[in-house]
């Protein structure tokens, strides 16, 4: 993960990374695009912005040392809205040495619905969680793609 954030990096070389292509959380706009979806709404061009994490102070990892003016990681934003005027905004700030990691949804809606789970959620585990969840319900599944929506909802089996 650290490696993929751009962490220990000179801006400078995140920055051509990013010009690149190379920096970014892959699958962010896929995100927005399947929540778009499974809301039934058609979005238009995504906007996105993506830039550096500069450490003020020095980070130690269990695999290296970020120094001062190093990267420490991204800030990414994603957004789209409908020609109805609903709107999707994504926000992912990963980084090492973050005072409150944490994940936070809210959802404008009726009720308005906010929820933050502290400490955050692990991307790379909660992917491979999904994936193994997903297995039962694929192997029911006619061949070919499929998007998430289209599988039955998980559920727990003991």
């Amino acid at each position: 993960m650290q490696k993929k954030v751009g962490s220990g990096l000179p801006p400078e070389a995140f920055i051509e990374l990013e010009k690149k292509g190379l920096a970014g959380h892959a699958g962010f706009h896929e995100s927005l695009m399947l929540i778009a979806h499974a809301l039934g709404w058609t979005v238009g061009p995504i906007s996105d912005s993506i830039e550096a994490v500069v450490a003020s102070e020095q980070i130690e990892t269990d695999h290296f040392t970020i120094e001062v003016g190093q990267t420490a990681g991204l800030h990414q934003i994603v957004h789209a809205s409908s020609p109805e005027g609903h709107e999707i905004h994504l926000d992912l700030k990963m980084y090492q040495g973050a005072k409150d990691p944490h994940d936070y949804l809210r959802l404008d809606s009726e009720p308005p619905i906010e929820a933050t789970v502290h400490g955050g959620i692990a991307g790379d585990l909660a992917t491979v969680a999904a994936l193994v969840n997903a297995l039962p319900r694929l192997m029911q599944a006619d061949p070919g793609v499929r998007l998430m929506t289209e599988l039955s909802l998980p559920k727990c089996v003991v």
